[in-house]
């Protein structure tokens, strides 16, 4: 007769082979549409499969998909400016400008997404991720394109040697903070001088 730790043993493996048989069923096929579609072009995948790196949900629909629904996708190529879902992954190198409300994905808003090229300054919204080597250097919250979230005006620190930043902004590595500042224009955070140190 079996122990009990045997019986769960072979439960759990024959749960874990089923479970590994349905992603297995579903992922090839859905990867191998991601791998065909050209640079720049889209594709659909089921709302299961992982957005691979550099590409944007555009949309998407619970139909389909065991009820997991479908995604249309787009690898990012020359664009400069993108509408994806807000539920999308947003490459590194890309900030939100805005955000709207749509009836293309689902329950999220769309996002507009910027790529930062040669631009040295930016205004984006405050649920963006602040890139590398960028400071916030004023906040703007009412009338904004960005919903309830407020507007960062985002700095590349580039030959400045002193610059005023908002109390809520990353300090770059080689800067440190030499004292407070004065101005309103980062509305409830303080406002503070750095100076590059490096």
């Amino acid at each position: 007769m079996r122990t009990l730790q045997q019986q769960l043993t072979r439960l759990l493996t024959v749960v874990a082979l089923l479970l590994g048989g349905l992603v297995l069923t579903g992922a090839p096929a859905a990867t191998a549409a991601v791998q065909q579609a050209q640079s720049g072009a889209t594709t659909t995948i089921c709302g299961y499969t992982p957005v691979p790196a550099g590409w944007v949900i555009l949309g998407q629909t619970s139909a389909g998909c065991s009820g997991y629904g479908q995604r249309t996708i787009m690898q990012l190529t020359t664009e400069t400016t993108v509408q994806a879902c807000a539920n999308s992954p947003i490459p590194d190198g890309w900030v939100i400008t805005s955000m709207q409300n749509v009836t293309g994905c689902g329950s999220f808003p769309q996002y507009t997404l910027l790529r930062i090229t040669t631009q040295t300054t930016v205004t984006d919204c405050a649920q963006s991720a602040i890139p590398g080597g960028w400071v916030v250097t004023a906040i703007r919250t009412s009338g904004t394109p960005c919903g309830t979230y407020g507007v960062y005006t985002i700095l590349k620190i580039t030959d400045e040697t002193g610059v005023q930043v908002c109390g809520n902004s990353t300090i770059p590595v080689g800067w440190t903070v030499t004292g407070q500042g004065s101005g309103s224009q980062c509305g409830v955070y303080v406002v503070y001088n750095i100076r590059k140190t490096a």
